[in-house]
């Protein structure tokens, strides 16, 4: 099974923290991803590979401070 890092990124651009996993692919990887609730951007990696990059939900949906 392949292993995936998520980084979660500050308001800086810099790495806030990081979840490491494995999924059977990118695609399960992707919605693994999503599942996790999060406020800030984030980066799907597989090896040194991107898979995606999200934006916090309530930017997704337009919603604004």
């Amino acid at each position: 099974m392949p292993y995936y890092r998520l980084y979660f990124i500050d308001p800086e651009g810099a790495i806030d923290s990081v979840e490491e996993f494995s999924a059977r692919d990118d695609v399960e990887a992707v919605r693994l991803s999503r599942d996790t609730a999060r406020r800030t951007p984030v980066e799907l990696w597989c090896r040194s590979r991107i898979v995606e990059t999200s934006m916090p939900r309530a930017a997704q949906k337009g919603g604004h401070a």
